[in-house]
C-alpha cells in the first residue's frame, strides 16, 4: 500500500501536470480535509492514484454513471 507522506521519492524531472475539472463542492471540501490533516492535496492525489494502479481499491461504475462504488481489495485492508 502507498504511503501518505511527501516521501513519495519523485525526482522534479518525473513530474507532470495533471489539468482537469472536478466539481467545486468536491474540490473544496478536499481542500479543507486535506489541510486539515496537513498532507498537500497534491500528495494525497497522488497516493490514491498510487493506490488504484496497485489494486488497493476498484471502482464500480452504475449505471448512465450516476453512482460510483469504492471495493477495497480484501487481503491488503483486512489487518
Amino acid at each position: 500500500m502507498s504511503s501518505i507522506s511527501n516521501n513519495l521519492n519523485v525526482k522534479r524531472k518525473d513530474v507532470a501536470n495533471l489539468n482537469t475539472t472536478i466539481e467545486r463542492s468536491v474540490l473544496n471540501e478536499f481542500k479543507i480535509n486535506c489541510k486539515q490533516i496537513g498532507v498537500p492535496m497534491n500528495t494525497l492525489i497522488e497516493a490514491f492514484m498510487r493506490q488504484y494502479n496497485e489494486g488497493g481499491f476498484y471502482l464500480k461504475f452504475g449505471r448512465e454513471n450516476k453512482q460510483i462504488d469504492v471495493e477495497l481489495d480484501k487481503k491488503e485492508y483486512s489487518k
